[in-house]
């Protein structure tokens, strides 16, 4: 089948199986994921495994798959450090988003020279998230967009975001108090630096937080 489409672009994989045992670590044939990685021409991948279904072989296949622009990963149970050695060398990647334990454990550290045209980054879910570590503003030097989204254990975002000349906007759904403080003073550092169209919109659920509410400022809403 895959010789079949040689040429194909975007492609959606939503696996899913009837569940008659109690083996939730299925092996890596079961799914036949090495075969995504002979689409040589694929550029939008979108990909949703069953929960509690390990996959850290999967990354192999994505690592292989050089004219990704978009990739889209639910459930795959992968390690940060394979989103940085792995995803993050891809040389076109231009959007990731990272769904409800796409990725697992409570560091992320990123490297110098990965993510060279990242321009998208949304994490939805990740409840392993605290501790994120970008030393230098040179390892997303592209970046636009960041989106978090119930990252609950995060710590911070990175300082060094605030030296990304390219960063246009951030949006907080449902994070930490100490995350939304860091945006706060990232949107001050971007002022600094002269961006005047860098925004911040933060949304809070549940209970009013004035603490929170005082920081609003013109590039730094909250909802």
């Amino acid at each position: 089948m895959v010789k079949r489409i040689p040429n194909i672009k975007k492609l959606s994989l939503n696996y899913d199986y009837d569940h008659d045992d109690d083996d939730d670590d299925l092996s890596p044939s079961h799914y036949c994921f090495e075969n995504v990685g002979r689409l040589q021409k694929l550029e939008d991948l979108d990909c949703r495994f069953p929960s509690n279904v390990r996959r850290s072989d999967l990354v192999e296949s994505l690592s292989m798959l050089h004219s990704l622009n978009k990739l889209s990963l639910e459930n795959s149970r992968l390690q940060w450090e394979d989103i940085t050695t792995k995803i993050g060398s891809l040389p076109l990647l231009q959007v990731l988003k990272l769904f409800n334990d796409a990725v697992i454990g409570p560091r992320w550290e990123t490297v110098e020279g990965q993510f060279c045209r990242l321009t998208f980054l949304r994490i939805f879910g990740i409840d392993d998230l605290e501790y994120w570590t970008v030393a230098e503003s040179s390892h997303f030097p592209c970046l636009k967009h960041l989106d978090l989204v119930e990252v609950c254990k995060l710590k911070k975002i990175p300082p060094s975001f605030g030296e990304i000349q390219t960063l246009e906007w951030i949006e907080l759904n449902d994070c930490s108090d100490s995350t939304v403080i860091s945006a706060k003073e990232i949107a001050e550092q971007q002022e600094e630096f002269g961006n005047q169209d860098f925004l911040v919109q933060v949304y809070i659920y549940g209970e009013p937080n004035y603490e929170l509410k005082s920081l609003a400022s013109h590039n730094f809403r909250i909802f």
